[in-house]
């Protein structure tokens, strides 16, 4: 398993997560406050669909389907792959959560492994609590061990709610390889500080190696845990437009700061970036999350 924690504030607000990367699984954690995400203005994933769900699960706050009534927490989700990973622009099938705390667990799975029905519309899913127990633990966890041992807990309970099917807890690795490793932990150390800026000339003069050597590890990263599109460069150009775009509806925020945090080289930078993705300009799109949401 490859695990990262990260945490930042912009004046009150501030926002703290987690990744775990498993080859038959990737988990997310999200702790935010004072932030709005709106999966209207959510980066896709690159590339066609691929055969993949997403078991949404929150814990604490509330969260708004496009048109349609609030969903306090606790509420259990499985969301289509154009409704989170590859989400469609203009699509019906949107969510939002508005600034209060809130808290949550996603888990990204292959279609194959999901035994529920997919898809936003139909509605909220009953979990049992240690389904909720194994969430709180994972939100809790300070290290990798502790990771580990929440994520297998959470996939056995929404097993045993009909969620997934049995056994994916147990293709959980102990530990990787030490060269995958190495890269890792040099892409936890920007998840720290949720700058997700990386160029493969930065990561080799870090770890010391040949970029012949460090494009093989990447691609060994991308094909184990099956990262899609463009592989590692892909899942970090969505983390970048994600991050921005949450860190824009805070209100202290700046387009300049948020640019910076990010480690885009200015607005316009960004601004291309959004643009690319086919998403407003910053400014447009904080004027769009900072509005309430029409009822």
């Amino acid at each position: 398993m490859l695990f990262a924690e990260g945490q930042i504030a912009i004046g009150a607000c501030w926002m703290k997560s987690r990744a775990l990367l498993e080859r038959r699984f990737r988990m997310h954690t999200a702790d935010r406050v004072g932030m709005v995400f709106d999966t209207a203005f959510a980066a896709a994933e690159a590339g066609r669909k691929t055969g993949y769900a997403t078991v949404y699960l929150v814990s604490r706050g509330a969260i708004t389907p496009k048109g349609g009534a609030r969903w306090p927490a606790p509420v259990a989700l499985v969301l289509a792959e154009d409704e989170f990973i590859r989400i469609r622009r203009g699509s019906p099938s949107t969510f939002r959560f508005d600034g209060e705390r809130c808290t949550l667990v996603d888990v990204r799975l292959a279609l194959a492994d999901v035994s529920a029905p997919v898809g936003l519309a139909h509605g909220p899913r009953a979990v049992g609590d240690a389904t909720w127990a194994a969430v709180a633990a994972l939100q809790a966890c300070v290290d990798e061990v502790a990771a580990r041992a929440a994520a297998a807990a959470l996939l056995d309970a929404l097993a045993v709610d009909g969620l997934v099917v049995p056994g994916i807890a147990g293709s959980i690795c102990a530990e990787e390889s030490e060269r995958v490793q190495l890269l890792w932990r040099s892409l936890a150390d920007r998840y720290a500080n949720l700058h997700v800026n990386a160029s493969l000339d930065q990561l080799k003069a870090e770890m010391g190696v040949t970029l012949r050597q460090l494009r093989r590890d990447v691609g060994e990263i991308a094909s184990s845990f099956g990262l899609t599109g463009d592989g590692l460069k892909d899942v970090i150009r969505v983390l970048r437009l994600r991050t921005a775009a949450t860190f824009l509806s805070a209100a202290d925020a700046t387009l300049e700061r948020v640019a910076a945090l990010v480690g885009y080289a200015g607005v316009d930078a960004m601004d291309r970036a959004l643009r690319d993705a086919g998403l407003p300009r910053a400014a447009e799109v904080r004027a769009a999350l900072l509005r309430p949401q029409a009822s």
